[in-house]
């Protein structure tokens, strides 16, 4: 599992900001690469880049 980090635009805060999403990749039976993903954690400006690596362990 990797965590995905996106600058989308906020509308709460009018500005632009990260959006993380907790992705799992894998591969299907013809051995081509997909990611699914498993949760998306928006958008959460308090959030420091260990606790991110944290969550993606968890």
């Amino acid at each position: 599992m990797h965590v995905n980090v996106q600058l989308r635009f906020n509308s709460a805060t009018g500005q632009e900001a990260p959006y993380y999403r907790l992705k799992e990749s894998y591969r299907d039976v013809r051995g081509h690469v997909h990611s699914l993903i498993v949760l998306n954690i928006g958008f959460e400006p308090c959030l420091k880049p260990l606790q991110v690596k944290r969550i993606a362990r968890a």
